[in-house]
């Protein structure tokens, strides 16, 4: 039998949300009794992702953190604000120049992912979701 866990977080979009971001997902997967691996792929995944949100996302607006351990499959969802007419901004690998300082964020979400993918729940919104599918079973 397995069990279905879920824990949602609401951040400012500010640079000191992702260091509790961070913090967050350890403890929550660690009393989920979730594998070390695990944990250090989520902690690398919402890292970037909420980075990204804060970066890219509204001034003075919010990022949303969804933890969701269902079957053994951790899915992590981060939402944050956008303007109406933002377009979503899409980095490939055969794109980032070698010296360039950023744009490897979602190279590494997709490193330590099974899936990844973003979409626009509202006009005004992006999430972007990753799956990590080693995540086993709590024993608790």
């Amino acid at each position: 039998m397995h069990r279905h866990l879920y824990t949602p977080l609401d951040l400012p979009a500010n640079p000191l949300s992702v260091g509790v971001a961070r913090e967050h997902v350890r403890e929550t997967l660690a009393n989920w009794s979730l594998p070390q691996p695990c944990v250090a792929a989520a902690v690398q995944i919402v890292s970037e992702l909420v980075t990204n949100g804060v970066q890219h996302g509204v001034a003075q607006g919010t990022v949303s953190l969804d933890l969701d351990l269902n079957g053994g499959i951790l899915t992590v969802t981060v939402t944050n604000e956008v303007e109406r007419d933002q377009k979503a901004l899409t980095v490939r690998a055969d794109t980032i120049d070698d010296d360039a300082e950023g744009g490897r964020g979602l190279l590494l979400v997709a490193a330590y992912a099974h899936n990844w993918d973003h979409d626009r729940p509202r006009p005004d919104r992006v999430s972007v979701w990753a799956t990590i599918k080693q995540a086993e079973e709590p024993t608790r």
